[in-house]
């Protein structure tokens, strides 16, 4: 069996890719150097039997990075990331390909959250969380 996870993760961040101007990694990063930037973690995942066979929910976080974080600059700008349409939207990048380049039968944004400051290699940066899923049928 391929390495389904990784797929799944590199399907998201060819995807996220797409947002003009957005660095993105697929692992979190001991340095940021260009900003924007965001990076995709794997979190966990569960199974399910179907009638045709088993599947597995895997879930995902995606961090997005802004400016350095100073008394609260750069929260504004975060929210067009965070908007559900737009063109720096990664909900509707997402939306845009629901298989994630065909890694997945279904990827989705399920929540956001987590508006906050965020200290990666000695900078510190304005962040949010968006937590997505997937669902990827497996044959053994």
């Amino acid at each position: 069996m391929a390495n389904e996870i990784s797929a799944a993760r590199d399907g998201l961040k060819t995807l996220l890719e797409n947002i003009t101007g957005l660095r993105v990694y697929d692992h979190k990063p001991e340095s940021v150097n260009e900003l924007p930037a965001a990076f995709v973690e794997f979190v966990g995942r569960g199974s399910r039997m179907t009638l045709s066979g088993s599947s597995f929910v895997g879930r995902m976080i995606v961090t997005v990075l802004l400016s350095k974080a100073k008394s609260g600059d750069g929260y504004d700008d975060m929210t067009k990331y965070l908007d559900p349409l737009g063109t720096q939207s990664i909900e509707a990048q997402l939306d845009s390909d629901t298989t994630w380049g065909g890694s997945v039968d279904d990827g989705r944004v399920r929540e956001f959250g987590n508006l906050r400051a965020l200290e990666i290699g000695g900078g510190r940066y304005v962040a949010a969380d968006l937590q997505c899923e997937f669902v990827k049928q497996v044959s053994s």
